[in-house]
């Protein structure tokens, strides 16, 4: 496991602190649809979303995460006032994320690929974790990583107008040890739309 990786995860740690919910004791639900791949984790799933101003403990309000249905849509507001912008899934693997071992980073690796849509190939980095659910892992995305439209003036590849606004769409899926969360099975990706002002982006339209 490279250096990357742990740097990644105690960042994870620092930026998405504990909730404020007290962590469930449920066993991970067996229906998830998006597992796919190898049985190493045993269980892969709860995709979900926060973005939010309200912060817990300095991270993640649990009253504050969605569960990804189609698209998410990452605007102005979400750049420029919410605290929070996360993409969260949670790992079960017996033994370990159910005893929380400290070495988990050790064992699990953890990664996110995403591509500009339009594109072929996936660019990947770690994924940080966040903290224990029950019996689970809870990693945490910080959809800031993939934003394509911070603010630079230039022309991003694939930039059209939706609404008004400049878009581009970042497509991703997730790994852990291989097995793949999708969300709804093989070659499937999750896609965020990331948005901002279009006047900051005329030139580039056609």
């Amino acid at each position: 496991m490279s250096y990357a990786y742990l740097a990644a995860a105690a960042v994870g740690i620092a930026v998405f602190g504990a909730g404020c919910a007290a962590p469930s004791e449920d066993a991970a639900s067996s229906s998830e649809a998006a597992i796919v791949g190898s049985a190493d984790p045993a269980w892969l799933g709860n995709a979900h979303v926060a973005i939010a101003r309200d912060t817990c403990g300095g991270g993640i309000c649990d009253y504050d995460l969605r569960s990804v249905d189609g698209d998410i849509v990452y605007g102005t507001w979400a750049r420029e006032r919410a605290a929070v912008r996360a993409f969260t899934f949670e790992v079960f693997e017996p033994g370990m994320t159910d005893r929380k071992a400290s070495d988990l980073w050790q064992n699990l690796d953890v990664e996110v690929h995403s591509r500009v849509a339009g594109t072929t190939a996936f660019a990947t980095r770690y994924v940080a974790f966040d903290k224990y659910v029950g019996n689970n892992a809870r990693y945490a995305l910080d959809l800031r990583a993939l934003d394509p439209l911070t603010g630079a003036w230039g022309c991003p590849d694939h930039v059209s107008l939706a609404n008004g606004d400049a878009e581009v769409i970042i497509e991703l899926y997730v790994t852990v040890n291989g097995m793949e969360l999708r969300p709804s099975g093989t070659d499937s990706v999750y896609r965020v739309r990331y948005q901002n002002y279009a006047a900051q982006y005329a030139s580039c339209q056609p």
